[in-house]
């Protein structure tokens, strides 16, 4: 059955404190960090921007779903009590923000004021079931045959899966244009495998420069 969101108290805890943690510790080392604006891109119901509100002076929530500009207003201002002019609503796909964002397909740009910024990109797959080597395959078989289906549809959705099934390691950050690029596996098992839907697979485009980073027994 499907579960619809209507308030805040439907919304899931997706992300724990130590999300936002590890983004605040990462940002805040930058010298000339800033933390008058984060954009929350794909943002929903505003799980994530809902977080991000008490640490910035303010927020952009986009999403190409114009239902989720409404709900996002009505949870992050009517019931969690977020002071409206912190928050901005933009009905559009990441592909055409117009917040001075931009990305595209296997390659992200920077955005503006890139030596004060920084772009997060979060990637969560199945879930990893330790000491059930059962439960686990019944789950790979499930999202197996999802994939099998989405993977149908064509190119770009084959394309999509191989992205995600790498761990996003297929996604280039050139190193003439990012700096100080940071890849966290968090529960991994030191693998991309647990982030694979199916068996496609996609090189991996992890710059000699940029930093891989294994948390293990993260509780959160």
């Amino acid at each position: 059955m499907a579960r619809m969101i209507t308030t805040a108290e439907d919304l899931p805890p997706v992300y724990p404190p130590s999300f936002f943690q590890r983004i605040y510790a990462y940002h805040g080392a930058k010298p000339q960090a800033a933390w008058s604006q984060a954009h929350d891109v794909g943002t929903g119901t505003g799980i994530v921007s809902a977080g991000l509100a008490g640490k910035f002076d303010r927020v952009v929530m986009s999403d190409p779903n114009d239902g989720y500009a409404a709900l996002g207003y009505k949870i992050m201002v009517d019931e969690l009590g977020i002071p409206a002019a912190k928050l901005a609503f933009l009905q559009e796909g990441a592909e055409k923000s117009s917040d001075r964002h931009r990305r595209c397909r296997g390659r992200v740009s920077p955005p503006a004021q890139s030596r004060r910024g920084t772009v997060v990109i979060a990637y969560y797959s199945r879930p990893r079931i330790v000491g059930n080597a059962a439960a686990q395959q019944v789950w790979r078989g499930i999202f197996g045959a999802y994939a099998e289906k989405i993977g149908a549809l064509g190119a770009l959705y084959d394309r999509g899966l191989r992205i995600v099934n790498s761990g996003l390691e297929n996604v280039e950050l050139p190193g003439a244009k990012w700096r100080a690029v940071k890849r966290v596996y968090i529960n991994t098992g030191g693998s991309v495998e647990p982030f694979a839907l199916d068996d496609r697979t996609a090189e991996s485009k992890v710059g000699e420069g940029e930093e891989k980073i294994l948390e293990e027994a993260d509780e959160d």
